[in-house]
């Protein structure tokens, strides 16, 4: 079968709207001590953020920076001045590194709660059809194939509850076989 979600109830991304207790793991998340130093020492771009780029927010700008970068589009101007790879200290490379980092804090946080709580619709879908029909001798089976489509905000906190996840941003259409 095919199922398609509204965006506000989708259970295949982490979704505060469907589980407020997620809000809740984000805030005790953010507001640690080690958060609350490192993010401050990152005030520069959170002001590039509010002032240049009109609010943008740390998790969305990514998709903005990239898909600019990858199409031959313009960069905003206090962005574009990245030049190779090696350009670690440029400020294209440090909002990447440091939004890349708020995830990566929040996903692993606490033994990885907040992924474990927001990734449980999507593990309990895989469950419920690949594993428990199989368990039962008189059942229908598990189904041959089931292929779940998400964004990198699904890849990351689903490799961090399986304690895979190394901390960089997938690429782009990247996958996980399961």
């Amino acid at each position: 079968p095919t199922t398609r979600r509204d965006y506000a109830l989708d259970p295949i991304y982490p979704n505060h709207a469907s589980c407020p207790r997620l809000g809740l793991l984000r805030a005790a998340a953010y507001s640690s001590p080690d958060f609350v130093a490192k993010n401050a020492s990152a005030s520069d771009l959170h002001d590039l953020l509010e002032s240049d780029l009109g609010g943008a927010d740390w998790h969305h700008v990514l998709d903005c920076m990239y898909t600019s970068a990858c199409t031959g589009r313009a960069v905003p101007g206090p962005l574009d001045d990245f030049t190779a790879d090696a350009d670690a200290g440029s400020t294209f490379m440090r909002v990447i590194e440091h939004s890349t980092w708020l995830l990566r804090y929040l996903y692993l946080h606490d033994g990885a709660s907040y992924s474990k709580l927001a990734m449980q619709p999507l593990v309990s879908s895989v469950l419920e059809r690949s594993v428990l029909p199989s368990l039962s001798p008189s059942g229908p089976g598990p189904t041959k194939l089931s292929v779940y489509s998400g964004h990198d905000t699904t890849v990351m906190p689903f490799l961090a509850l399986l304690g895979v996840w190394d901390g960089v941003w997938p690429g782009y259409a990247s996958l996980v076989a399961v």
